[in-house]
């Protein structure tokens, strides 16, 4: 008598990269969501303040914390979900993860500024001179500028010196934004400000606020904005294909507009708005205000780190060479190739 055996067909097995970020984002996810509800003002003030009531200012920041830790958490888990999606090609995800950490950061901005006020103390204490997002940006800004040194000296060893040099003053103009950010660390030495920079207009040791730089600052925000925002869209697909090489070498790619453009957009409306809608403590419409300066220059820098790291990837990552025209199936290639 012959016995029927059933094939059973396995489920595909998602690789285990997979398996790691999906459980990893999950628990993030469900951790911030877990703070979101359970950090009430009573077990917070017993926690941390000996039994004593939080003042209204802690209860109103203690919200808007709440606020975006049920905003991150929901997000997390939602991209846990999406994350199969990209499992065959997983150099499709780099784009949307990259593209939604601007919206992140807005959305902690405006979440922050919308249930506590435009200038609250919880708010302006995050943004401040010498605040965290202040010594962020500027380790960004040091952290890209070291990124470009390793992808100049990987131009260099094989020969590429145009690239080479573009990168090389990318890097120097990187480190040097890193130190200016945080006036040569001149606070975390104490060092009293020089008669050099007497006329600098905060009173500190850069260069970029003396009166000159100061006046040309917010314009040049606007250029690099609109340059790194815009910028992918001046390579179109009909010119040569090592035009479209040297250009993807040097140009942000296009999923990280987000970084860029609303820099520029940010400076534009705080510099063209009209007076009648500026009030008498200086906010624009009512809720922009001098301190989203600091929200946006770190944006920036994420920008110009991620530009950095764009680089690299081209120098290292296989699956990255494969899909650009330096691959060695390429017609007019600057034979580029991933070590």
């Amino acid at each position: 008598m012959a016995v029927a055996v059933r094939a059973h067909s396995r489920a595909p097995q998602s690789p285990r990269w997979l398996v790691g970020w999906r459980w990893g984002l999950r628990g993030a996810g469900l951790l911030a969501c877990a703070a979101a509800l359970l950090l009430t003002p009573e077990i917070v003030a017993s926690a941390l303040h000996g039994g004593e009531p939080l003042t209204p200012i802690g209860i109103e920041s203690l919200l808007a914390y709440r606020v975006l830790c049920g905003v991150a958490g929901l997000s997390l888990l939602g991209l846990a979900e999406l994350l199969p999606r990209f499992a065959p090609e997983p150099e499709r995800l780099l784009g949307p993860l990259c593209g939604l950490l601007p919206l992140g950061v807005l959305m902690a901005c405006v979440s922050l500024k919308s249930v506590l006020g435009p200038e609250h103390t919880a708010y302006t204490g995050l943004v401040r001179e010498d605040s965290l997002v202040e010594y962020a940006t500027s380790v960004a800004y040091l952290g890209a500028g070291w990124v470009a040194v390793v992808v100049a000296l990987g131009l260099r060893r094989r020969d590429v010196r145009a690239l080479a040099g573009l990168w090389s003053l990318l890097a120097l103009t990187l480190m040097l934004a890193s130190l200016e950010e945080i006036s040569w660390g001149q606070r975390l030495f104490g060092v009293q400000t020089p008669e050099l920079f007497t006329s600098n207009v905060q009173g500190e040791m850069n260069l970029h606020n003396l009166p000159l730089p100061q006046r040309c600052l917010h314009g040049a925000y606007i250029v690099v904005g609109l340059f790194g925002g815009l910028a992918w869209a001046l390579v179109p697909r009909w010119s040569p294909a090592r035009f479209r090489e040297f250009a993807r070498w040097i140009l942000p790619a296009s999923s990280l507009f987000s970084y860029f453009l609303p820099v520029a957009l940010f400076y534009l409306v705080f510099d063209i708005t009209p007076q009648r809608w500026i009030g008498s403590d200086g906010l624009r419409f009512g809720f922009v205000s001098t301190f989203d300066q600091e929200p946006a220059e770190l944006l920036l820098s994420l920008g110009f780190l991620l530009l950095a790291v764009q680089g690299w990837a081209r120098l290292r990552l296989p699956w990255i060479g494969r899909s650009q025209p330096g691959s060695s199936s390429a017609p007019g290639r600057l034979r580029i190739s991933p070590r």
